[in-house]
């Protein structure tokens, strides 16, 4: 169901498949002023899983030091998807085959004023299926979608 989240705090959560902190699907959540921190996956998503129809807000939100093979930080899948960071930081995600910050199959990434690896790095910021990685390295604004993410990191 729908949730909002505000100081909040998830921590050292793990999932066999999908979704170490929080899995999300056809849901609302919004999350301000909280921390998902050193959450894991086996699979996808270790700091969240975002599937079909889920909406993501975050404001003021820091997602760090997790861990999975695929989308360490945030892992978006379907259609309808979409998750937005306002002013937040996404730092120190690990991820063994792609997208420590975030990994995007499906669905839309939306970035105001998000740092992106600025504390410590992520593996890669944010990796778009097929299309490959986009490292900010830096505080961001940025829309991705499965075609990319634009504006391109400079």
């Amino acid at each position: 169901g729908d949730a909002v989240w505000d100081s909040s705090t998830f921590t050292d959560n793990s999932a066999t498949l999908r979704g170490g902190g929080i899995y999300a699907a056809q849901s609302t959540h919004t999350f301000a002023s909280s921390t998902l921190d050193g959450n894991s996956s086996t699979e996808r998503g270790g700091a969240l899983y975002a599937n079909t129809g889920a909406v993501v807000t975050m404001t003021d939100t820091t997602v760090r030091n997790s861990t999975a093979p695929r989308g360490a930080g945030l892992y978006l899948n379907g259609t309808g998807t979409a998750v937005t960071l306002n002013r937040g930081e996404v730092h120190g995600n690990t991820a063994t085959v792609s997208g420590g910050g975030a990994r995007l199959t499906d669905g839309t990434l939306t970035s105001t004023g998000t740092g992106w690896g600025v504390t410590s790095a992520n593996s890669d910021d944010v990796y778009v299926n097929v299309v490959g990685p986009f490292d900010y390295q830096g505080v961001a604004t940025f829309v991705c979608t499965s075609a990319g993410c634009t504006p391109p990191p400079q």
